[in-house]
């Protein structure tokens, strides 16, 4: 019996051993179906693709692209802003910010007539009045070939070397002025060598100082000192000539010294001895009677009384606070007859 027992579980009879090997083909089986699902999923997206780009090619519209700039903070360009070296880069940028706006031709004529100064805005008119500048691509080579003027490298450096440095102007934005002239120069003629530009800068910067001023900062202008500390040493410079001027200035100056104290003292002693020589006069008018109310004399006015009392004071008794001719005024005089 234990014999028997043993080859009827060895010979799989009940079943168990087969069991895992029916759920492997299960699960292959489910693996087949989801890798036909995936490639019927696929070839449907590929198909839709290609119907799309069809779509597009035949219709020759490429798809929107998203507006990202606000026409009103497109600066306004200005006719004097065209000028011979600059003119380029302006108009490029100006471009750039129109076509950010939108897609549509002619909302980038309408955006780029409000964005331009009133020169501009007239010239673009009158353009259009003759049949021209009716599409965008035509505004763009008209105002390109009027105003983009291709110039040598030594004009374009004159006009680098035309600016000069004032001594009252921050040193610090006439520098920032010229980096910008060197960077437009740069871009015009990257293939040129250009001098040096902090080299060049300073130089152009202390051609602008007082010979004083020159002979302390000269020692600065080699190339291995930095700009941005060159700059420091003419600020430092500028502060110093100013704290001077305003000291010298502000020294008082005695009446002895001063011309205008002088002239004025020189109108006062004119005008008391005018007035001496025009009482001298009146004295010796025939006919004028004089009395001195103090002392009572005829021979003179109360004005010129050597005997008057200081304001306040009796005349009589010389007292403050009485008064010629009270009763018990101790100076009291007999009246005459």
């Amino acid at each position: 019996m234990p014999e028997d027992k043993v080859k009827l579980e060895s010979s799989g009879t009940t079943g168990g051993p087969q069991e895992p090997e029916v759920r492997i083909a299960e699960l292959e089986n489910k693996l087949k179906e989801l890798g036909n699902i995936i490639i019927t999923q696929a070839e449907i997206i590929s198909k839709l693709g290609n119907e799309a780009l069809a779509k597009t090619e035949v219709g020759n519209t490429p798809p929107p692209k998203p507006i990202s700039t606000n026409p009103r903070d497109i600066p306004i360009l200005q006719l004097h802003e065209l000028d011979d070296l600059e003119a380029a880069g302006k108009l490029s940028l100006f471009f750039d910010l129109v076509e950010q706006c939108t897609t549509e031709d002619g909302d980038r004529m309408k955006v780029a007539k409000t964005r331009v100064g009133s020169e501009l805005a007239m010239l673009i008119h009158i353009q259009q009045g003759r049949n021209s500048c009716q599409s965008w691509e035509d505004l763009k080579q008209f105002l390109k070939t009027q105003f983009v003027v291709e110039v040598p490298l030594d004009r374009a450096w004159q006009h680098f070397e035309s600016h000069q440095y004032d001594w009252a102007l921050n040193p610090q934005g006439f520098v920032n002025t010229l980096i910008y002239k060197y960077a437009v120069i740069e871009s015009k003629f990257p293939s040129d060598t250009l001098p040096n530009k902090e080299k060049a800068i300073k130089r152009k910067l202390w051609s602008g100082l007082p010979s004083e001023a020159k002979g302390r900062v000269e020692g600065f202008l080699d190339e291995s000192f930095p700009l941005n500390k060159f700059v420091d040493r003419v600020e430092h410079e500028r502060q110093h000539a100013s704290t001077i001027g305003r000291v010298e200035k502000e020294q008082p100056t005695s009446e002895a010294t001063n011309p205008k104290s002088e002239s004025k003292s020189e109108l006062q002693a004119l005008k008391n001895q005018l007035d001496s020589l025009s009482k001298m006069f009146e004295r010796l008018t025939p006919g004028r009677q004089l009395y001195c109310s103090y002392c009572r004399s005829n021979s003179h006015d109360q004005c010129e009384c050597t005997r008057s009392p200081p304001p306040g004071h009796c005349f009589d008794c010389l007292r403050k606070y009485c008064r010629r001719g009270q009763p018990n005024c101790p100076g009291k005089k007999p009246q005459d007859p």
